[in-house]
């Protein structure tokens, strides 16, 4: 039978009380003859998943403030592949405004819902 202990369900869980709070928390660390069990299974999922969301939290933050030059994060988390179509779709939309600034006045975009119709009409 698993035994857990109490302390390490405790800090799993006020890893995510931190994250749900807005905070950045630091991995969590076992001994290095922890058993190899389901504990350290949940605590390796846990610190990959707050390494992808600091990567997310930086990304967002700078495409925040405009930088499309950013290095968008990899992973497979669905929140990171809605940023990544995001982001693909201002740097197109940027380049089509760089296009209609040259003179080029037959540039339209179709991939922006209401936004789209929008800039389609200027």
């Amino acid at each position: 039978m698993l035994e857990i202990q109490e302390e390490d369900i405790d800090r799993i869980t006020e890893l995510f009380y931190r994250l749900l709070k807005g905070d950045i928390p630091q991995p969590l660390a076992l001994p290095q003859d922890y058993p190899d069990n389901e504990v350290k299974q949940v605590v390796e999922y846990a610190n990959r998943f707050v390494a992808e969301y600091q990567a997310l939290t930086e990304a967002m933050a700078a495409m925040s403030r405009g930088d499309l030059d950013l290095r968008v994060p990899a992973g497979k988390m669905q929140v990171l592949q809605s940023f990544k179509n995001l982001h693909a779709n201002l740097r197109h939309l940027t380049w089509k405004t760089q296009q209609i600034a040259g003179g080029d006045l037959t540039q339209h975009i179709d991939f922006m819902g209401g936004f789209s119709k929008a800039f389609n009409s200027m």
